[in-house]
């Protein structure tokens, strides 16, 4: 529901699934670069307002933004990690 709060199930303020889920959406960088993979690709109408709106609130909450890389040094890691 678009009319309640941007965080999952609706609330206000950043919650245990939002932390739990915000990894993952850091590296969702990785996904797209190596795999071709798109989370929004595969929503459509509300479904993909929903995820937008709730990525941005968790990728812009200050105790997830205050912890971010740069995506190219995200996937530069990566590339690292899988070549040793």
């Amino acid at each position: 529901d678009l009319s309640r709060g941007p965080f999952c199930f609706g609330e206000q303020e950043m919650g245990f699934v939002d932390i739990l889920v915000a990894p993952f959406m850091i590296r969702s960088p990785v996904l797209e670069k190596y795999r071709g993979y798109k989370i929004k690709d595969i929503l459509t109408g509300s479904d993909l307002q929903k995820y937008t709106r709730w990525e941005n609130a968790v990728m812009n909450h200050t105790a997830v933004k205050s912890t971010l890389q740069d995506s190219d040094k995200i996937t530069e890691v990566r590339i690292n990690f899988g070549n040793s």
